[in-house]
């Protein structure tokens, strides 16, 4: 997994674009972004049609969960343009398929956390991160310690 080249590619995005909001972000880099019903369990997925990449939210989420997910499936738009999960799923028995998760969620924690100054919460544990991104704690199972340390605080 290449987490230096996907925080340098978050890094450069910010400072072309000026933003570190995953709305603008997706859309300014010509990502199509929906919010629709889901239903109850499914948050987000981006999905590809004739090369034109789709983010669909699930619009029932409240705020900071749709930004979490745009983030999240912005990262597999930027990094894994030829990889789907539910095909990887149906045919490879799910190989690959962690490796490619984590990866977009740690780009889209490392886009969240971007403009919080960390040297403020550099002792903090994964659920006060979370509290301080406004994001709920069952989260945490996504955020690798490693990761976190090396990256985020």
């Amino acid at each position: 997994m290449d987490f230096d080249k996907i925080a340098r590619d978050t890094e450069n995005l910010i400072q072309r674009h000026g933003t570190s909001d995953p709305f603008q972000l997706a859309s300014n880099c010509g990502y199509m972004i929906r919010e629709i019903d889901l239903g109850e369990n499914n948050y987000g997925i981006r999905v590809s049609t004739k090369r034109i990449q789709t983010i669909l939210i699930n619009g029932n989420k409240d705020e900071i969960i749709r930004n979490f997910v745009c983030s999240h499936e912005f990262q597999h738009c930027r990094h894994h343009r030829d990889e789907s999960t539910p095909f990887l799923r149906k045919h490879l028995n799910g190989l690959f398929v962690p490796r490619i998760e984590k990866e977009a969620n740690f780009g889209a924690f490392y886009l969240l956390s971007y403009n919080l100054d960390k040297s403020d919460f550099k002792n903090y544990t994964k659920e006060q991160l979370l509290s301080i991104l406004g994001l709920p704690d069952e989260l945490a199972c996504f955020l690798d310690e490693d990761i976190l340390n090396t990256y985020i605080l």
